[in-house]
């Protein structure tokens, strides 16, 4: 521990287990004179910071020791039920699996993990559901297949699956979840000691939800139709910082799984989208008689250049304007409908992706005409209103200028 807030929590996490250790309060006992920051020094961000004795760190490292032990620390054991402890913080996750012994519960295995940016703005909900969901992602070998018990400090999610409406992740989670056999039980924060620990000191770092994240390789279209021109062999590779940081990692434990480039290309040539390439561009736009228009009396139109024989659209980026036709129709089932692009957004993403990249008029009211006569968007998006009631019968007037 760096500050005095985390030597507390230290303590206050390891007392859980105190039963297990042998003489707990002399042991800590160098410890206990660190206090945790006040609210008013939680609000200013002020940190004390400490320097620990030779005592304070001996009595740190023997706790250390006794929880990653076998005298706490068990392996598992089929006999005996499994339980496991969920929280979450503003900074992470932290979780428990525990084992029901006659003396007591048994630790069998911690997790702790950061937050990234993104995961910080999630609801509450969000955030401890998304610890239970990285539990069983973790523990996956122990907990399939058997009966266990999911402890939690957050009573909302007792209910999660008697919720009739919740948001598209937590939706995607609650059916991943039914593939396991527990019971929710509703703990109070107090005794959630050790998850609450755990997940105000992560260690292991931010990642990303790896069902929210795929790993593509495509080419942009309109930095690439220009950048095709001078470096046709050079295909861009579209990834998640959290897919680099995993790939990064993996290729410093282990080169046996190295792709070749020849599968590397293949892989690549395989989901790459381009609609179209520079020439067969240049030859629609000779064609159009919009095009042709501009393209003879260009100085007249003071929003287009003419850029390497391509009529463009003049931006800060300038971008290649599209004839009327299928270079426009396969632009929007290209950005919208594939799943290198994302596989159906909504209007206002696909409106961003389409206007970085091309230009041509009424380019607004053609993106939205399409998305509304997209059958699968029709089909699985949620209705935003509530469903209307079903009809009442009125009854009749009694007679003139009654209202009805």
């Amino acid at each position: 521990p760096q500050t005095a807030d985390e030597a507390c929590k230290f303590v206050k996490a390891a007392e859980y287990y105190r039963k297990f250790i042998p003489n707990f309060s002399q042991i800590a006992e160098p410890l206990r004179k660190f206090v945790p920051t006040t609210r008013t020094q939680q609000k200013k961000g002020q940190k004390t910071m400490i320097t620990l004795t030779q005592d304070e760190l001996k009595a740190f490292e023997q706790l250390k020791h006794f929880l990653t032990t076998d005298l706490v620390l068990r392996l598992p054991n089929n006999r005996f039920p499994f339980k496991v402890q969920t929280d979450a913080s503003d900074e992470g996750i932290g979780a428990v699996l525990l084992q029901i012994y006659p003396d007591g519960d048994r630790p069998i295995a911690y997790l702790s993990k950061k937050f990234t940016q993104a995961q910080r703005k999630w609801s509450p909900m969000e955030q401890e559901c998304y610890a239970f969901i990285c539990a069983l992602d973790k523990w996956h070998n122990y907990l399939s297949g058997i009966q266990f018990t999911w402890e939690t400090d957050h009573k909302a999610l007792t209910q999660l699956n008697q919720k009739a409406q919740i948001n598209k992740r937590c939706e995607r989670w609650r059916l991943k979840i039914l593939e396991y056999d527990f019971k929710v039980k509703y703990i109070p924060g107090l005794t959630n000691s050790m998850p609450d620990y755990l997940s105000r000191s992560p260690v292991e770092d931010a990642e990303e939800d790896a069902d929210e994240t795929s790993h593509l390789h495509s080419k942009s279209t309109q930095t690439d139709i220009l950048y095709d021109n001078q470096h046709s062999s050079i295909i861009a590779a579209v990834e998640t910082r959290a897919m680099k940081l995993r790939n990064n990692t993996l290729n410093e434990l282990s080169n046996t799984t190295k792709l070749t480039s020849d599968s590397l290309h293949n892989s690549i040539q395989e989901n790459r989208t381009t609609p179209f390439s520079i020439e067969e561009l240049i030859q629609a736009q000779q064609n159009d008689t919009y095009a042709k228009n501009i393209f003879n009396n260009i100085k007249k139109y003071k929003h287009y250049i003419i850029k390497d024989n391509i009529l463009m659209r003049r931006s800060k980026t300038p971008v290649p304007y599209v004839p009327q036709g299928d270079f426009r129709r396969t632009i929007l089932q290209i950005y919208h409908d594939t799943a290198a692009n994302g596989a159906h957004f909504g209007r206002n993403k696909t409106i961003h992706k389409i206007k970085q990249r091309y230009f041509w008029p009424s380019m607004y009211k053609d993106i939205n005409n399409y998305i509304k006569s997209c059958i699968p968007c029709a089909q699985f998006n949620p209705r935003r209103q509530k469903t209307p009631g079903t009809l009442q019968p009125i009854q009749p007037p009694d007679g003139v200028w009654q209202l009805v």
